[in-house]
């Protein structure tokens, strides 16, 4: 064999171990700049939070959209709810507050224990509801729509608590009346009062201030100088007594 063809053998011999080498060398590059690709994806996933998915795993346009609005947050849901609510809490509060209003605004059912009686403390005749009792003026039965309390003509009449004069005027039966409303529903009927020492239609009077003195009543005159009270409640006549919360074994018979 010439030394030229030996030269030849082992040329080429060379030449293909150089080739493998480029090859191996251009696997190893190429490995490490998909390395460092993932590697530099990786880090930018974990710093936004937004998972990146290749496009080639989609076969459309739609589907990439789908993918993408999957990992975004949509502002105008949480916007809208807030502003949903602010309204609720604003169109419940308004008419918690007009109801609270119109409460104070109405007048209060007046306590029993804070009556005052309106005159002694001897009860003459008690409240007969629908039982008739024997008048001794008129001589006859009849119901006793109040109480009356023994006096004598003169002694100062005061009002139960703060109200307001509806009417003063004289009745045949029970001489002058003042009539007196306190609160909504009840209305006092001060019977037996002297003309001429009352007072006014639409006085506002207060708890224990004298009203009037007292006078006599033409229908009950042979029971001696007293006062005639009745009470209504919401127009139907009750006991006085239990309107002012004051128990009978109170009174001296």
């Amino acid at each position: 064999m010439s030394s030229n063809s030996q030269f030849e053998k082992i040329k080429a011999g060379r030449g293909f171990y150089i080739a493998v080498a480029v090859c191996a060398l251009a696997l190893v590059m190429s490995a490490g700049g998909l390395y460092y690709t993932a590697e530099k994806k990786k880090a930018a996933e974990n710093q936004t939070g937004v998972i990146s998915v290749p496009l080639a795993e989609y076969t459309s346009d739609e589907q990439r959209a789908d993918a993408n609005k999957n990992d975004v947050k949509d502002e105008r849901t949480t916007a809208a709810t807030t502003t949903e609510n602010t309204t609720v809490t604003t169109a419940t509060t308004a008419p918690t507050t007009a109801a609270a209003a119109t409460a104070e605004a109405q007048p209060q059912t007046q306590k029993s224990a804070d009556y005052v009686m309106p005159f002694g403390t001897e009860l003459m005749k008690d409240y007969s509801d629908k039982a008739p009792v024997y008048s001794k003026t008129m001589n006859d039965w009849r119901i006793h729509p109040g109480i009356d309390f023994a006096g004598k003509e003169g002694d100062e009449v005061l009002s139960i608590s703060n109200g307001k004069v509806k009417k003063i005027y004289s009745d045949e039966k029970w001489g002058t009346v003042a009539e007196i409303s306190y609160g909504v529903s009840l209305t006092v009927r001060y019977c037996g009062l002297e003309q001429g020492t009352t007072v006014k239609t639409g006085d506002v009077v207060g708890t224990g201030e004298v009203i009037g003195s007292l006078g006599n009543i033409p229908c009950e005159t042979l029971d001696g100088a007293h006062l005639h009270l009745e009470t209504l409640v919401d127009g139907e006549y009750k006991d006085p007594l239990e309107v002012l919360g004051k128990a009978e074994s109170t009174f001296a018979e």
